[in-house]
C-alpha cells in the first residue's frame, strides 16, 4: 500500500489561451500562502523560470526563450496568456525563498501540442475554401493527440507528486485538463483538489470536440452528423470570431454571448458544473 503524500496539491484548471484566466490566477499566486508551484509550462523553462522568481527581468527571461527557441508556437502568441502568471512569478523567491517552483510539461507533449494546433489550422482553413471536411482526417489527428496527452499527464502526475511530497500546500497551473491531472495526483496517493477560477465557462467547439473524442477512445460512438457540426462550428469560431478580433479574449467573449446562447449545449453546463453527455440543437 502507498504511503500518501503530506499536504495539499491544488489543481487550478484554466481555460486555454484565455489571457482573463491567467490574470486571475496571478492574483492567486499574489495572494496565497504556498510551498510548492507548479506551472504548465515546458521542463525546458525550468532554469529561465528559477532565474525570473530570483528577479530577472522579464524582458531578459523573453529574450533568452526567443534566442533559445525554448516555445515551438509563435512567442507573441504564448506570451499572450502566459505574462500575468510569469509577472505573478518574478521575484516571488525573494518574498519566499523557500519556495519551490517547477515547470511540469513533457517537452515532447508541448511540441506535439503545437504541431496539432498547426494541422487544426490547415483543416479549418481547407474548410472555409472548400466547404468540406473529411471527418477521418479529424478524427485521426485528435486520437493522436489525445492518446499521447493522456500518457503525459499520468507521468506529468507522478512528476508533481515526487516534488510535492512534504509540502503543506502546492498549487498547481493546469490548462483544461485538470481534472484528468487531478485524477491522476490522487491515483498517485496525493491529496489533490480542484479549482476553477474562471466559472462559467463555456467550452469553445474545439474542446466539445476533443470531449467527443475522449468519449470515442473509451468506447463510445459519436454520430457523424455530431460530429460534422461540432466542427462546422468551430470553423465559424474562428472564421467569424478569432479572425475578426484583436484578441483572443475579444473573440471567446464574443462568441460567448452571441454564439454560445444559440449553440445550445443542452445537457453540458458550463465548466465548472458536473456534465453529462452533450447535446447539440
Amino acid at each position: 500500500m502507498g504511503v500518501r503524500a503530506l499536504g495539499l496539491v491544488e489543481v487550478f484548471a484554466l481555460p486555454t489561451h484565455l489571457r482573463v484566466a491567467s490574470e486571475r490566477m496571478a492574483e492567486v499566486i499574489r495572494g496565497s500562502e504556498f510551498d510548492a508551484l507548479f506551472l504548465n509550462l515546458s521542463r525546458r523553462l525550468n532554469e529561465l523560470v528559477r532565474a525570473l522568481a530570483e528577479g530577472a527581468p522579464y524582458e531578459e527571461f523573453i529574450e533568452m526563450v526567443r534566442e533559445r527557441a525554448l516555445i515551438p508556437e509563435p512567442l507573441s502568441s504564448w506570451e499572450y496568456w502566459v505574462k500575468p502568471i510569469l509577472l505573478a512569478v518574478r521575484g516571488i523567491l525573494n518574498e519566499k525563498p523557500e519556495l519551490e517552483i517547477w515547470c511540469y510539461k513533457r517537452p515532447d507533449i508541448v511540441q506535439l501540442s503545437a504541431e496539432v494546433a498547426e494541422d487544426v489550422a490547415r483543416l479549418v482553413l481547407r474548410t472555409c475554401v472548400t466547404g468540406r471536411v473529411d471527418l477521418e482526417e479529424w478524427r485521426i489527428l485528435l486520437r493522436r493527440f489525445l492518446e499521447a496527452s493522456s500518457d503525459s499527464i499520468r507521468e506529468e502526475a507522478e512528476y508533481i507528486s515526487e516534488r510535492s511530497r512534504g509540502k503543506e500546500r502546492a498549487i498547481c497551473i493546469s490548462g483544461i485538463t485538470g481534472r484528468r491531472l487531478k485524477e491522476d495526483l490522487s491515483r498517485c496517493m496525493v491529496d489533490a483538489r480542484l479549482s476553477y477560477p474562471i466559472v462559467p465557462y463555456h467550452l469553445t467547439p474545439i474542446e466539445v470536440l476533443m470531449r467527443e473524442v475522449e468519449r470515442e477512445l473509451r468506447g463510445s460512438v459519436t454520430e457523424d452528423d455530431r460530429f460534422l457540426q461540432i466542427i462546422r462550428c468551430h470553423v465559424k469560431f474562428v472564421r467569424d470570431y478569432i479572425l475578426t478580433s484583436r484578441t483572443y479574449d475579444e473573440a471567446y467573449f464574443k462568441w460567448a454571448k452571441h454564439a454560445a446562447s444559440w449553440m445550445r449545449f443542452k445537457g453540458f453546463p458550463p465548466l465548472g458544473v458536473p456534465t453529462n453527455r452533450i447535446h447539440l440543437h
